[in-house]
């Protein structure tokens, strides 16, 4: 566990460091510094006798795959993705140490989230905390294939946001060659390009019900693009704290940014100034809420949850607005203060229930 807490710590020192992040220079410093400490420690690190992990099948994979004749490589495991199999083939040309693929996994998770960050917010110590302590990170820990489709997919909101659709479909095209549910992520595009969507950011609330609402639809489409075989952990049937935790972090970042934008127009009427026009809702909040109903199908089955996945990312964001927020309120410093606090507390309650608490270098098992 002291390996966990001292990364905690190094991404709070470096933000001492540099001080405000109040330049371009100064934010790309950060998500370097911070990025790097993160790819350290989740390369480095070994899974091994992690019963609550499938790492151990994909390092097993990548050792098949390595040993295979390339005409042969998608024989080895023909119901994977073919992306994934090719890049574990093409890992193998610079190494045939299994550790390999972890430290990649951790290269381009890390990679991607910082490059989406740094071009939604300028508050990316906020948003990279976030990223690190709610979820996000830990999940990025065992998922290998889909953390791989996550990663193209938020790189996809980065031409989502410059309006450039040709891109953005071939990435997430690409990424449906790592995991095959990345396909959902195509409707991010019309979701954010809507006019009425941006525009009357309270059609938000009845698009959440729409989507828990047509659950058994999407469910059906989750059988065809897993297979039935995949649903074996059923669904949740009482709500525990990790389920309930995530559900109002979504909704507490969605919920901020509708309130913020509107006391932030009604305000500069207030003030006699000239009333703003009420900006568009960003892409990010309405990602956002669309994860935030996807999230509800871990109640019908525990798999299809990870369709959320690819949207609630985008929370960190949000949040790091709201701690933003608190600056001006009476108070506000400490309010800031008291949820990192809490999101310290949620990332060691999260990282205890894994054996990978217990710190262990690789090469310390061999």
């Amino acid at each position: 566990m002291m390996v966990w807490c001292a990364l905690i710590a190094c991404l709070i020192f470096i933000k001492l460091a540099l001080g405000e992040l109040n330049t371009t220079g100064k934010r790309k410093a950060y998500l370097t510094l911070a990025g790097g400490c993160c790819v350290l420690v989740l390369g480095l690190c070994s899974y091994e006798n992690d019963y609550a992990t499938d790492v151990a099948v994909y390092q097993r994979l990548f050792t098949q795959v390595a040993w295979a004749d390339w005409a042969d490589i998608f024989d080895v495991n023909a119901r994977l993705e073919p992306g994934y199999i090719l890049f574990n083939k093409l890992l193998s040309c610079i190494s045939e140490d299994p550790q390999i693929i972890v430290f990649a996994e951790a290269l381009i998770s890390v990679v991607c989230a910082c490059v989406f960050i740094y071009d939604s917010t300028e508050l990316v110590f906020e948003s990279f905390f976030f990223y690190v302590t709610l979820g996000s990170m830990t999940f990025a820990m065992t998922a290998f294939r889909q953390t791989f489709a996550i990663s193209l997919c938020l790189l996809s909101l980065c031409a989502l946001r410059r309006k450039r659709p040709i891109p953005f479909v071939l990435l997430v095209l690409l990424a449906t060659t790592f995991h095959r549910t990345a396909l959902i992520f195509l409707c991010a595009y019309p979701l954010c390009r809507l006019p009425v969507l941006r525009r009357h950011r309270l059609l938000l609330i009845p698009g959440i019900l729409l989507v828990v609402a047509a659950s058994p639809l999407i469910i059906q489409l989750g059988y065809r693009l897993l297979g039935p075989e995949d649903y074996a952990i059923p669904g949740e049937q009482v709500l525990s704290v990790n389920g309930l935790v995530p559900i109002i972090l979504y909704a507490v970042s969605v919920v901020a940014d509708l309130i913020g934008d509107r006391r932030a127009v009604s305000g500069a009427g207030e003030s006699g100034t000239e009333q703003l026009p009420r900006p568009d809702l960003d892409q990010t909040t309405i990602l956002t809420a669309a994860g935030l109903g996807l999230y509800f199908l871990r109640f019908y089955q525990m798999v299809l949850e990870r369709a959320a996945f690819y949207f609630t990312p985008c929370s960190v964001v949000g949040l790091a607005r709201l701690t933003a927020r608190l600056r001006n309120m009476e108070y506000g410093l400490l309010a800031k203060m008291l949820i990192l606090a809490l999101c310290v507390v949620l990332f060691l309650h999260r990282i205890s229930g894994m054996v990978a608490a217990d710190y262990t270098f690789f090469w310390n098992l061999r």
